[in-house]
């Protein structure tokens, strides 16, 4: 079998969405994943144990026919067969050059919710930059990696008097003065990797939980990547159109205070003496008349 053909047939293998949807329900909500990732215990995050089993076996194929998993992901997932060698001491930025990065769906994903897609940024540079991360805190990050939250996401994780529970962290990232240490180093090291996800998954459009492995976890040590768990936020509602007031009343009424159920009624009386829609918009309290409005 040629190197394409062994390639084919192992892409073949690879489980549709509509199967993984039908044999691998989610085991965790999305809550609970965001959870697992600000806990700093990213071993948590797995696959289903069936799921996780055919993985196993596919890259048994995969190690046959091109060696190594690293081998097979350059030269035909990513395409970086003929690529030139990354410059040197250069570390992944959001302005990194095209070149540098891909982002791929994962393949064989976790057991997350259906409507949360789980996307692997490949990058042919280094992501962590040590010299990044304070000294008294790196061994803490090298055992919990970097990540972090957009869109949002990380609003649940809040407490109520607005400080972080540093308590749900304390095996990987300690307590007290210590934890709040290493959540500030994780957020400067993870700051571009933070800027490239709100490039790339809107804020306006997705919450997004990232993280990038510590080497403990790290299944493809000598190619780099952030794991990318992204929902896309419930659709916005289309903006006013001119002329229907209609649609406007509708709007308007999902306010409910009382002040503006009066103003409501007073619309609707304008409505009913044929007064031209423009001009009954103008008298409504804090409605500019310049533009529409959702």
């Amino acid at each position: 079998m040629t190197p394409d053909h062994a390639s084919q047939d192992l892409q073949s293998q690879v489980p549709s969405r509509d199967e993984i949807a039908r044999l691998y329900p989610p085991r965790w909500s999305f809550l609970e994943l965001k959870l697992f990732i600000d806990s700093g215990d990213l071993g948590l995050l797995k696959r289903d144990p069936a799921l996780q089993q055919r993985y196993d076996a596919w890259l048994d194929l995969v190690r046959v026919a091109h060696g190594t998993v690293s081998a097979y992901l350059v030269n035909i997932r990513l395409g970086w067969a003929a690529a030139p060698p990354a410059p040197p001491g250069v570390f992944f930025t959001v302005d990194s050059p095209r070149e540098l990065w891909k982002i791929l769906q994962n393949d064989w994903p976790y057991c997350i919710p259906h409507d949360v897609e789980h996307a692997l940024v490949w990058t042919r540079v280094p992501i962590v930059n040590a010299e990044r991360i304070p000294p008294a805190v790196r061994a803490r990050i090298d055992d919990c990696g970097l990540w972090g939250f957009t869109g949002g996401a990380d609003a649940e994780l809040i407490r109520t008097d607005g400080t972080d529970d540093d308590d749900r962290g304390a095996k990987y990232i300690g307590t007290g003065e210590e934890a709040r240490a290493v959540r500030a180093a994780i957020r400067v090291a993870g700051t571009d990797v933070d800027a490239f996800v709100r490039t790339h998954w809107p804020e306006d459009e997705w919450e997004t939980a990232w993280f990038v492995n510590p080497p403990r976890l790290q299944s493809i040590p000598g190619l780099a990547h952030t794991h990318v768990f992204a929902r896309r936020k419930t659709t916005p509602v289309q903006p006013l159109t001119p002329y229907r007031p209609f649609q406007f009343i509708s709007v308007v009424c999902a306010i409910t205070d009382l002040q503006t159920r009066r103003v409501v009624s007073k619309f609707r009386c304008m409505l009913s003496r044929s007064i031209p829609i423009r001009q009954s918009r103008q008298t409504i309290p804090g409605v500019s008349a310049s533009r529409d409005y959702l």
